[in-house]
């Protein structure tokens, strides 16, 4: 999302975990919830010729991953520049 602050960003991925959680969607199988659940790893950046585009998405996936070591249904976040952090 360019021109998009890391809070705007996380903002917009707690709107979206929110209207997936509307849905109450069946998942049987889910440890989590009985209802689908929506775990994201979201990261910002400022785009230069030292990062690629790969490590944009390198890091967005060890957020997602940590989001789902912490329980899933989690928001994780971090700046490339800046301190890893989470919102539930």
């Amino acid at each position: 999302m360019p021109h998009t602050s890391e809070e705007g960003a996380v903002h917009i991925a707690t709107q979206m975990q929110s209207a997936i959680d509307q849905l109450r969607i069946p998942h049987q199988t889910s440890l989590v919830s009985p209802y689908l659940t929506l775990s994201l790893g979201v990261v910002c950046t400022v785009p230069s010729p030292e990062r690629s585009p790969t490590d944009l998405v390198e890091a967005a996936d060890q957020m997602l991953y940590q989001a789902k070591q912490r329980g899933r249904n989690q928001i994780v976040h971090c700046s490339l520049m800046g301190q890893e952090q989470s919102v539930g």
